[in-house]
């Protein structure tokens, strides 16, 4: 039974691992694209 919680326990930190991941990437990647709109809107 503990065996099985632990089992279930990491897969779920792995999973919210890897959503964090995505979700910083994907923020990294907005902040890239409004500093690319701010750079051609001041020329």
């Amino acid at each position: 039974m503990l065996q099985r919680l632990d089992e279930q326990q990491k897969y779920i930190d792995e999973r919210l691992n890897k959503r964090d991941e995505m979700l910083m990437e994907s923020i990294r990647e907005t902040q890239e694209t409004k500093k690319l709109l701010l750079c051609s809107k001041g020329r």
